[in-house]
């Protein structure tokens, strides 16, 4: 219960980031959609190592 608590606000903190993002007038565009790539993609890229890295997999010898 309590790991579903800390991702639900994990997954609000990143609306709310993105919101704040985009409501900042004094941002070119250009900036605008650096920093959405890095917000969305860094959580993205962030888990697909953590699974690339526990999850190996082994050679089946018969």
């Amino acid at each position: 219960m309590i790991i579903f608590f800390f991702c639900l606000l994990f997954v609000a903190y990143m609306i709310y980031g993105i919101v704040h993002l985009a409501r900042n007038k004094f941002l070119p565009k250009f900036e605008k959609l650096l920093w959405l790539i890095l917000i969305i993609c860094m959580p993205v890229f962030g888990t697909s190592t953590y699974l690339h890295s526990t999850f190996v997999p082994h050679r089946r010898q018969w």
